[in-house]
């Protein structure tokens, strides 16, 4: 009966010894959950980065085919004017034009 008990507690112990390894060790049922949250990260990330490639994709291709939205793009972002158009600058309030330079008044 001793001989039993003693091959039932091994067995036992062995099989808590093969459980324990496989949700924590190295390649552990933790290690793959972890993995898991990773992996949907990155296709989170992927997605997002593919949303802005194709909306930057869509402002080149409009860049290239709308000349009048490459005019608008050119006026508003580079400050650009037709030849004989004059640019106005509003100073607000609390700014100052000294010389070429507008400043911020403290």
């Amino acid at each position: 009966m001793k001989g039993w008990r003693l091959i039932t507690w091994a067995v036992l112990m062995v099989a808590l010894l093969v459980w324990g390894s496989a949700l924590f060790g190295q390649k552990g049922l933790a290690k793959l959950l972890a993995l898991e949250i990773q992996r949907r990260a990155l296709r989170a990330e992927v997605a997002h980065l593919q949303g802005e490639r194709k909306a930057l994709e869509d402002e080149v291709r409009r860049i290239r085919e709308d000349p009048l939205y490459l005019e608008r793009l050119a006026r508003r972002e580079l400050g650009m004017v037709k030849p004989g158009e004059i640019l106005f600058i509003i100073v607000e309030e609390d700014h100052e034009v000294r010389g070429d330079h507008l400043q911020t008044s403290q």
